[in-house]
């Protein structure tokens, strides 16, 4: 028998214990012959990510999401202002305009726990000095009522809504709903000499990306020929598009361009139709239901029976669209 050197055997001896701690290690389970599982890691919610980013790396944008939830009631918390103010804060400290933006937002709202215009003037500039236009439209309504500031100021208004509504959110087509706020005021005379051109000017660029309002508004001003020259053509085109949102204005308009040939080819049966629309619209004004009912009655006596049919197969059929902006330049 050869002689083996006992490092060999020891060796051995080393071999089959890291072997039985590797197998011990890797879920062998040799008392009882069975695999030993390992516990699979938790899988972290969205709102848990979310706090660990808001709370443990202090992301801002992530703090600014929070407090939308806190101020929503959505996304697995319940609703709370405290929390929301919490959030929105935490981010607008470092900056953020958008938690800028929200937190005045927040301090603006009258059901708010922590109401105050001033401190909504306050945050809304702050967010407004980064070209946030929500904000800057916010600084013209708080200007023109006197919210959070000493008194209204109509010149001030029109400065925050000039800015916000030369440079907005639509491919930089400007801030809608400060275009309609400045062609109201240039309308009606509010803080300047009233001016028709003005207003057209404003409208117009609400009416392109699709505001029904201005859409109406820019038919009302083609029609009367208020800082443009009358042209039923061009007030039937603007009426259309609204009265096709479900504007009851523009329903009643079309419907009497239509009954008397207005800009449009003389059509009893599609008059009758929009007089129906703004006459059975009950989220509109009852001012419109009540004309929109006399007149459709009076054009329904000079309808056939076949052509009554028609026009109100034609109301039910009717669904409102979306607004759709219009290409520039159009």
């Amino acid at each position: 028998m050869k002689y083996r050197p006992p490092t060999v055997c020891w060796s051995r001896c080393q071999l089959f214990l890291v072997l039985t701690l590797l197998a011990a290690s890797a879920g062998c389970d040799e008392d009882e012959g069975r695999k030993y599982v390992r516990p699979v890691p938790k899988q972290l919610t969205k709102l848990e990510y979310l706090r660990i980013d808001a709370e443990k790396k202090g992301q801002a944008k992530e703090q600014d999401e929070l407090g939308m939830l806190y101020s929503t009631g959505t996304g697995g918390v319940e609703q709370s202002d405290l929390d929301a103010i919490k959030w929105f804060k935490a981010a607008a400290d470092q900056g953020l305009a958008n938690a800028q933006y929200h937190l005045g937002m927040k301090y603006a709202d009258a059901r708010s726990v922590m109401q105050s215009d001033v401190e909504a003037v306050k945050w809304f500039r702050m967010a407004a000095a980064q070209e946030w236009t929500d904000a800057q439209y916010q600084l013209g309504l708080m200007s023109l009522t006197g919210r959070g500031t000493k008194e209204e100021n109509f010149e001030e208004a029109i400065r925050w809504f000039r800015k916000a509504a030369e440079k907005g959110h639509a491919a930089d087509r400007g801030h809608i709903a400060a275009q309609l706020q400045l062609g109201n005021m240039a309308y009606t005379g509010q803080g300047a000499a009233q001016d028709y051109a003005e207003a057209f000017k404003w409208y117009s660029g609400a009416a392109a990306q699709g505001d029904l309002n201005a859409q109406r508004l820019l038919g009302h001003m083609h029609s009367k020929g208020q800082g443009i020259t009358k042209n039923y053509t061009e007030a039937a085109k603007w009426y259309l598009l609204a009265a096709e949102q479900g504007d009851d204005q523009a329903q009643l308009a079309l419907g009497s361009l239509y009954t008397f040939g207005y800009g449009v080819r003389q059509d009893f049966v599609e008059g009758y139709k929009f007089y129906l629309l703004a006459a059975t619209r009950e989220s509109g004004s009852s001012d419109v239901r009540r004309d929109a009912k006399k007149f459709a009655t009076e054009v329904k006596a000079q309808l056939t029976v076949g052509e009554v049919a028609e026009g109100q197969r034609r109301a039910a059929l009717f669904l409102p669209k979306k607004p759709e902006p219009m290409p520039p330049g159009k």
